[in-house]
């Protein structure tokens, strides 16, 4: 039996066993997951891809999740159906 896919998710963080762990959490309960190392790559992602939700760390290298928030806001076609989780450290 296949699961259904229940939505696809970006998460953004620096830390790489974070992500490991986020995703292998997710993808077990059915969801499409993909990762990004920094803001600036899941900028790149979201042109891209159908996300849906972005689960991104507070504190990063060069733009924060506070940082990457507010340009999500600025683009109108990603940012009309997204919503953005920003978690602290």
């Amino acid at each position: 039996m296949q699961t259904e896919i229940v939505a696809n998710l970006l998460l953004v963080d620096d830390d790489a066993e974070n992500l490991a762990s986020l995703q292998l959490a997710l993808e077990s309960d059915g969801h499409h997951v993909s990762i990004a190392g920094d803001a600036s790559r899941a900028m790149e992602m979201l042109v891209r891809e159908p996300i849906g939700l972005v689960v991104t760390d507070y504190e990063m290298p060069g733009m924060d999740g506070a940082e990457a928030w507010t340009v999500l806001n600025s683009v109108g076609r990603c940012a009309r159906n997204l919503r953005i989780v920003i978690c602290p450290s």
